[in-house]
């Protein structure tokens, strides 16, 4: 009878464990809210590392790509998503482009040893695109899985001669200030002053 009684409190205090470490777990789909299931990105396994630390990948709902009015244009995209639990922050933006699509990994970490309850923390995560230099055209972001577009009208480069064909001449410098020469009076009669 004892012995029957231990095995029961030992089933419900593993199903009880079992229940908390599963029900933390969660598969949070990522992608346009209207895509197909078949393009919802399955979220990266994470790994716990020597130092007790577990790294992953920040699940990401949207991008939205922001372009300040100067030029060259300054492009960044915002990130917008969520975290498993209270523990885990982002770490690591890591970014490369290749052609036209630039390519964004927001990597995120969690102490292995902490326990922590599972519920989602939003977050937003501005990211700056290394836009000068890009020629016009058409130009993709991906963050996480989750892509963005944005147009250049004309080539985001810094112009060095604002006419085209006339270069600015640099004023002559007096030797002993180095300091420009100031221009000379204007001449008021048709002939020249000694």
């Amino acid at each position: 009878m004892v012995l029957r009684r231990v095995g029961f409190y030992l089933s419900i205090a593993l199903f009880i464990i079992f229940s908390l470490i599963l029900g933390g777990c969660r598969v949070v789909p990522t992608g346009n809210p209207g895509a197909n299931p078949a393009e919802i990105a399955t979220p990266t396994p994470t790994l716990v590392s020597p130092g007790g630390v577990v790294a992953g990948q920040a699940s990401v709902e949207r991008v939205e790509i922001m372009m300040r009015e100067s030029f060259p244009v300054q492009i960044s995209a915002l990130a917008i998503g969520s975290l498993p639990d209270s523990c885990t922050s982002l770490d690591q933006v890591l970014q490369e482009r290749e052609d036209t699509t630039f390519h964004i990994s927001l990597t995120t970490v969690r102490p292995a040893d902490q326990i922590c309850a599972a519920a989602l923390v939003p977050f937003q995560k501005a990211v700056e695109i290394e836009s000068v230099g890009l020629k016009a055209g058409k130009y993709t972001v991906i963050v996480n899985g989750v892509s963005a577009e944005f147009e250049l009208q004309v080539d985001n480069v810094l112009v060095e001669d604002p006419i085209p064909g006339v270069s600015p001449k640099p004023a002559a410098a007096d030797s002993s200030t180095g300091y420009p020469v100031p221009p000379s009076p204007p001449v008021e009669s048709g002939y020249p002053n000694p």
